[in-house]
């Protein structure tokens, strides 16, 4: 977004590559694809959209054994949204120690003897840690499955 906005007011912007995304947008829309999620889909790096996906997986699986129409009020989803909001308060936690620590010696002391952000620091590595990685988003998985179909499913109203 940085590079749009300085390219725009700097009148920068290569306009060729603009409307080459434009007319793929347009494609897309023509095809069937929801705009928004196709321009996430490019916008994204892969990195940002395997969860992404594979919540998108998830969901499709409780859909398809539940056999009812889906809802955005689900349990699944509601749980989904929940770790969503719960990583940005996280992240804005995490922000503001790492800034802290900059201006309060104690707090800068007592983050580093946890290894707090330390980059270089881990208590797992290699095949240990790849592996405790995909247990642990298959449990996510699996949680969000047992939360989507234990959804009642809708009642139509007057019918």
């Amino acid at each position: 977004m940085k590079t749009v906005i300085e390219g725009v007011l700097s009148d920068s912007l290569p306009w060729g590559l603009v409307g080459t995304g434009a007319a793929l947008s347009v494609c897309a829309l023509i095809a069937g694809l929801p705009g928004l999620a196709f321009a996430v889909g490019i916008y994204l790096p892969l990195g940002t959209l395997t969860p992404i996906f594979v919540g998108g997986v998830v969901r499709r699986i409780v859909d398809a054994r539940r056999g009812d129409k889906p809802t955005d009020s689900d349990p699944g989803v509601l749980g989904a949204s929940g770790m969503i909001a719960g990583e940005g308060l996280a992240g804005v936690f995490i922000a503001f120690l790492v800034a802290g620590s900059g201006r309060w010696p104690a707090l800068s002391k007592a983050l580093g003897s946890v290894h707090f952000a330390a980059k270089d620091f881990t208590h797992l590595e290699g095949a240990t840690a790849a592996t405790a990685g995909v247990a642990i988003v298959l449990a996510v998985c699996y949680l969000l499955y047992r939360a989507g179909r234990s959804a009642v499913p809708s009642q139509k109203v007057g019918g």
